[in-house]
């Protein structure tokens, strides 16, 4: 009496080895260059083919999130834009225009190592009003662009900024808490920039920033009536601020005029802790220090740590 279930399992075995998958057994290289030619939605429903396509999609040299990638959703769907979360490493933008309008669901976005076009200036609209937490790590251009980061998202609690900008602006930001401002090449509107994220934000409760050496004394002396004008308005306060970190202090005077601000305008905080550049010399050091000690300071509790 022949017994079929065996029989059938040997055929199966004899045809499911590499020559039966000719899927599984394309090389790397050869799987990439197809999903160039898909569309971002079927390039990523390929991760279901094999282990060898799992996820090779994520590591396609664009990414287009056209009409095409939000055409199989309703019409009112798509006209929102339902991502929430997005993370982009390791990639290029091609204009210098770039806005987030509408994703209007998004609440983390967290860009690094991205390269912006050469252009004389690039700007960076953020108009996400559910957006928690924004990060902007080592985003820069091939011939030193800055840029111009423009953030009106009313809900953000978390920034974290990182690389060559000039300006950073968050118009209304009533539930930032968290500010990290990392300034990696010379500009000298990088300190008067720190502040106005404080002015702009009255929950804001801890901010570190790095900043580097302005450009020249000229530059600098020209914004100190500017930073005046708005220390001396008694509205602005920072009244939630508990720590503060700055790193790369030189003593020029639009630092020393921030650091007069925070001290007279926070009457909660705790503790400021300052580093020096390792350029400045020591005799400035100590004439800063000096300076410091004499700064009023709205809160008793107060501690410089150098």
């Amino acid at each position: 009496m022949d017994v079929p279930g065996p029989r059938n399992k040997t055929i199966c075995r004899e045809g499911s080895g590499d020559d039966g998958d000719k899927i599984s057994s394309l090389p790397n290289n050869l799987i990439e260059h197809i999903l160039t030619f898909l569309p971002l939605r079927e390039a990523a429903k390929t991760s279901v083919l094999s282990t060898a396509w799992r996820r090779t999609w994520v590591n396609r040299p664009s990414v287009v999130f056209d009409d095409q990638f939000w055409k199989p959703y309703p019409v009112e769907v798509a006209a929102n834009k339902q991502l929430k979360k997005l993370r982009l490493y390791a990639c290029a933008f091609t204009s210098s225009q770039i806005s987030f309008e509408e994703f209007r669901m998004l609440t983390s976005l967290d860009l690094r190592w991205i390269k912006f076009p050469n252009a004389a200036r690039v700007s960076f609209i953020i108009r996400c009003p559910l957006l928690l937490t924004f990060t902007l790590i080592a985003c820069d251009t091939a011939n030193g662009t800055y840029l111009d980061i423009l953030s009106e998202a009313p809900s953000l609690s978390y920034f974290h900024c990182v690389g060559n900008f000039s300006s950073v602006c968050v118009k209304y930001a009533p539930h930032l808490k968290d500010v990290i401002v990392h300034q990696t090449a010379s500009c000298p509107r990088d300190v008067w920039c720190s502040m106005l994220l404080i002015i702009l934000a009255p929950n804001l409760r801890n901010l570190i920033i790095t900043t580097k050496a302005m450009a020249t004394q000229y530059i600098d002396l020209n914004l100190i009536s500017a930073i005046q004008r708005v220390c001396g308005l008694n509205k602005h306060k920072a009244s939630k601020l508990l720590k503060v970190e700055i790193n790369q202090l030189q003593g020029v005077r639009t630092e020393m005029c921030c650091i007069q601000w925070l001290l007279a305008a926070s009457p909660e905080l705790h503790k400021m802790e300052i580093k020096f550049s390792p350029n400045s010399l020591p005799a400035d050091q100590v004439q800063t220090l000096r300076d410091l000690n004499g700064f009023q300071r709205a809160s008793s509790k107060a501690q410089i740590i150098i």
